[in-house]
């Protein structure tokens, strides 16, 4: 290389290389330190990404929570829903202001005990992308086990069969990192995804999504508040982002499909625009008092990459596959792709130090598990979810979705059974996985 090369001794002996300082690659560094395992976290941004992004955790991400000990951190500031309501469009209220929008059904993924608390993984925690991340930073860095670098942009990876040799710059100049895996958590335009020579398979929505966080006096709250708004044109989720109640001041998410192609991005991102959508869909009286934080405008896909696993690099996240965020499957599938690859890792690197082969199996178990998740699980959910917000006239909807009559009918085994792939299958069990590949594998060679 023909400029100066800092190699950084801090992280020259990390086992794994991490890279995108996000909530998953932050979750992937804390669940290896738990395992004894160092990792360099290499982050391109001067700060941890604060605008409007997931904000809904369920079902087994609350486990994976707990088993790192933030559970209850976490819970002490999240906004809580036992559950997700399909609604209409805000309507008028007959005095110059706007009520909900009548319920079309509901999904309750669980029931309190005597004290008013929720088992977790039965209810949804509300609590904001930046959040989460910054805990997870704070709590990797008290390990000893974790460094982490702001402002390093990866560019170039080294393998060799001893390790890799990442190569970044940064405003010190280019620097070295060694490991002996290195691992992309770098998001929907992953370097590491583009070096290893991964494509990434499926297709982009038409419509553009604006997230929208805003603090507002709600009139009314409701015990299920993560809202599906049924409407072809002004499809959307509303849902706090904090403990609200009702005449109280909150923070809270409305995320709203742009469906009219014909309207530039530049004139979407006005205020006088995002006051028009916001209109549409916030309750309350007129004039709405409402203050707008934080805006995001971005596209939908519904993509896979073709291996999470090449030689000694990885993928997990949005690195390793999109979806649109109807459902909340994005981010907590991310988070069960770090909790699968440090399984993976822990297996490998504790259990089968001097086994290369068994190494490999581990490794392999893990791509084929994750993505099998998002093609059985992850992709239709998501997708199904979508399209039943704009199909049609949402009366019309109501009555003829299949899923939402088996909601509406109220049979809690039919019910438990629509979600059994979010509630059985989604988090992986990467030592039942390695067993069934190996079982298979014996099958096979008879």
């Amino acid at each position: 290389m023909s400029e100066a090369v800092i190699e950084q001794s801090d992280n020259r002996m990390a086992t794994v290389i991490v890279v995108g300082g996000g909530p998953v690659g932050l979750l992937l560094a804390l669940l290896l330190a738990q395992k004894g395992i160092r990792s360099a976290v290499l982050e391109k941004d001067e700060a941890l990404n604060q605008s409007p992004r997931a904000v809904a955790f369920s079902g087994p991400v609350h486990h994976v929570f707990q088993e790192i000990g933030i559970y209850d951190t976490i819970l002490q500031g999240a906004a809580q829903t036992p559950g997700f309501c399909w609604r209409k469009l805000a309507e008028d209220d007959g005095q110059g202001g706007k009520r909900l929008g009548d319920k079309l059904a509901e999904w309750r993924l669980g029931e309190p005990n005597d004290s008013g608390i929720y088992n977790a993984g039965e209810y949804v925690l509300q609590y904001p992308q930046d959040k989460i991340g910054q805990l997870l930073l704070e709590r990797a860095l008290e390990t000893g086990l974790v460094t982490f670098q702001f402002g390093t942009e990866l560019y170039a990876v080294d393998e060799s069969k001893d390790g890799v040799l990442a190569h970044a710059k940064s405003k010190e100049g280019n620097l070295e990192f060694r490991g002996q895996y290195i691992v992309g958590c770098d998001g929907g335009r992953s370097v590491v995804r583009r070096l290893m020579g991964v494509k990434m398979l499926g297709h982009s929505w038409p419509e553009r999504f604006m997230t929208t966080d805003i603090v507002r006096i709600p009139p009314v709250v409701e015990e299920l508040n993560i809202d599906y708004i049924v409407n072809p044109d002004y499809w959307a989720i509303s849902t706090p982002l904090e403990r609200a109640r009702p005449g109280k001041r909150a923070l809270w998410r409305y995320s709203m499909a742009i469906t009219n192609e014909d309207i530039p991005d530049e004139e979407v991102i006005k205020p006088e625009f995002i006051n028009q959508m916001l209109l549409k869909h916030v309750d309350g009286p007129r004039p709405a008092d409402f203050e707008i934080l934080r805006v995001n405008l971005y596209r939908m896909h519904q993509l896979l990459a073709s291996t999470m696993f090449r030689n000694r690099c990885f993928l997990a996240g949005d690195a390793a596959h999109l979806t649109n965020p109807i459902g909340g499957l994005g981010l907590c599938t991310g988070m069960l792709d770090a909790d699968a690859l440090a399984q993976a890792f822990d297996l490998a690197l504790n259990r089968y130090s001097s086994e290369p082969e068994a190494q490999e199996k581990c490794f392999r178990a893990y791509t084929s598990a994750r993505r099998r998740v998002f093609q059985t699980v992850v992709h239709p959910t998501s997708s199904a979810a979508k399209t039943r917000l704009h199909s049609g006239n949402p009366d019309d909807i109501a009555k003829e979705d299949w899923y939402l009559q088996t909601l509406c009918n109220g049979n809690r085994s039919a019910i438990d059974q629509l979600h059994d792939g979010l509630i059985n299958h989604w988090r992986t069990n990467m030592a039942a996985e390695l067993m069934a590949s190996k079982a298979q594998a014996h099958h096979n060679s008879r």
